[in-house]
């Protein structure tokens, strides 16, 4: 499932789906592929989405700008306890942000993998700083479309 912020995602094979009993309907079934679009920005039917994750197994949840949902110290319940128990069911959740100082910082400690695109914007760079153990300068010089992958 891919949570798609700001209607960018080109899926072809995806359902599109805008409300929670459009979702609903498309999880009923034994295999599904669903673009959730949110043209509201709505906090309270993200952190919905989020409990109907979580009530999979072997799951992948993609949410694109997850920045518009939660902060570094805020995260919904839902969305909480997608990030502090989903493993035990296998849940995998994938994010983008524009700012890595408002992914929340319980996702972060349960974060495996980060993939870092080219960064210019200082205060991020130093935020970046206190989690990738390289040189940020490297993050900062990517070209276009490039990027550093960092195992946690």
């Amino acid at each position: 499932m891919a949570f798609d912020t700001i209607r960018e995602f080109d899926l072809p094979d995806y359902e599109v789906v805008s409300t929670l009993e459009e979702l609903e309907r498309q999880m009923q079934k034994e295999t599904f592929r669903v673009r959730v679009w949110d043209e509201y920005n709505d906090e309270e039917f993200f952190d919905k989405v989020c409990e109907l994750v979580y009530t999979f197994e072997d799951f992948i949840f993609i949410i694109d700008e997850v920045d518009q949902y939660c902060g570094a110290s805020f995260c919904s319940p839902g969305f909480r306890k997608l990030i502090n128990y989903g493993r035990h069911q296998s849940i995998e959740i994938i994010c983008t942000a524009r700012s890595p100082a408002e992914i929340p910082k319980m996702l972060i400690g349960q974060t495996t993998d980060m993939y870092f695109f080219r960064i210019m914007e200082p205060n991020h760079l130093k935020y970046i700083g206190g989690i990738y153990d390289g040189d940020v300068n490297e993050i900062k010089a990517l070209p276009d479309h490039k990027h550093i992958h960092f195992k946690t």
